[in-house]
């Protein structure tokens, strides 16, 4: 649903260009045309309350601020389409596989620090493992959000 959205932002409202492959397949419509023809199960008056609600210089500071914010995303989750649902039934054996790989990761006890930690995780075709990022281990040490999860859970216990 949120990209059905950005697309219909992207198309009708702020008229943003696409990659040379998208624009024969997704022309940029011209100025007051409506996805009525291409989506003929949406209606008038969501479309207008649609439309009126992202049009706005408030939502457009807020879509700027989150662009930002995204870019300087250095540990983004990879926790794919089905987000942290998908990931669930995955992360007892993710875990498992991580901690054999990394053992200074056995210090991180709390399940919302393991799940968040399983989320950076990134799976390597070549070994078949699960590896973290560089900026989260470094030398065999834990680094960044990492350590600081480890540092939290020894000053509270």
């Amino acid at each position: 649903m949120r990209q059905f959205r950005y697309e219909l932002r992207k198309k009708y409202i702020y008229k943003e260009e696409s990659s040379d492959k998208d624009k024969n397949e997704n022309p940029v419509k011209e100025k007051g045309e409506t996805p009525f023809e291409d989506y003929d199960y949406l209606d008038g008056e969501p479309w207008k309350s649609f439309v009126a609600s992202v049009d706005t210089e408030e939502w457009k500071k807020i879509s700027e601020k989150a662009k930002k914010s995204a870019k300087e995303n250095i540990n983004p989750a990879c926790v794919g389409r089905c987000g942290f649902v998908g990931l669930e039934p995955h992360i007892e054996s993710r875990w498992n596989q991580l901690v054999s790989s990394y053992p200074h990761l056995d210090a991180i006890e709390h399940p919302s620090s393991i799940r968040n930690t399983v989320s950076k995780a990134r799976f390597n075709p070549v070994t078949k493992l699960y590896e973290l990022r560089e900026n989260l281990i470094s030398n065999g040490d834990l680094t960044g959000l990492l350590e600081l999860l480890v540092s939290i859970y020894i000053i509270i216990v």
